[in-house]
């Protein structure tokens, strides 16, 4: 590995060791509970500590990133012969042991189960770190994003119901009054809902990593922000729309 990220490494090992020691801790102790479960019939829910990870792992990634922060121009990383390919490199590696130890904790839940209801939450959490300076501006960024996305949707939805309803009732006039009320058909996608849901998370993944690689690489951060955005926006759409089909 090169040198530089290896240093780099090493550099934030020293700020970020006491929330590894943390989640070590927590991992170790959900190991001991399964063990005592296997052998004396001890039955724990697990629920708790893996929440606690969880927790602790989103801390973890915010706090790595704003260490060496790609939006903030006058970070140290700057003046040394540091890429941001070599950053995201360094902060990547360092992150990857404690995202597989909250896996090994999330076990015996099913794979696809995992990552549909986190790794979104880690995708995004990484993107609008890489965006802000500090935990306060990252958590008031998401959500404001959030409000406005769903103020937007809520004016899509009116907006669109609206025509609909007028266009049915003035055009075409085939549906009674209470049937014209109650609004379009929900799209048919009911039937395969999971998969669907399991596809839209993996776009959004993979959406937010690419705003994260966008940042590292180009610095660009007005323009990773109205990305993450339009992200946000779309992700409420589709929420809304799979929602509409249960």
């Amino acid at each position: 590995m090169n040198a530089l990220i290896t240093a780099q490494m090493k550099k934030d090992l020293v700020p970020l060791r006491g929330l590894l020691l943390g989640m070590g801790g927590l991992l170790a102790l959900s190991l001991l509970v399964r063990i005592l479960e296997a052998t004396g019939g001890l039955h724990v829910s697990g629920g708790l500590a893996a929440g606690l990870q969880a927790l602790l792992v989103i801390i973890l990634l915010i706090r790595l990133i704003h260490l060496d922060s790609p939006a903030d121009p006058d970070a140290f990383w700057r003046t040394r012969p540091l890429t941001g390919g070599q950053l995201l490199t360094a902060k990547a590696a360092f992150f990857l042991p404690p995202f597989l130890a909250l896996l090994a904790l999330s076990q015996p839940a099913p794979a696809a189960e995992v990552f549909q209801k986190f790794c979104p939450v880690l995708a995004g959490t990484a993107a609008f770190a890489c965006v802000t300076k500090k935990f306060s501006e990252t958590v008031f960024l998401a959500v404001k994003m959030i409000i406005l996305a769903a103020l937007m949707n809520m004016l899509l939805v009116v907006v669109v119901g609206g025509a609909w309803a007028l266009g049915t009732l003035l055009i075409l006039g085939l549906r009674p009054w209470p049937q014209l009320l109650s609004g379009p058909d929900p799209m048919p996608i009911g039937a395969f809902h999971e998969p669907f849901s399991l596809v839209l998370n993996g776009l959004v993944v993979a959406a937010y990593v690419g705003v994260v690689i966008y940042q590292y690489l180009t610095l660009r951060t007005k323009t990773a922000v109205r990305a993450l955005f339009v992200i946000v926006f779309l992700s409420a759409i589709a929420s809304s729309v799979t929602g509409r089909a249960d």
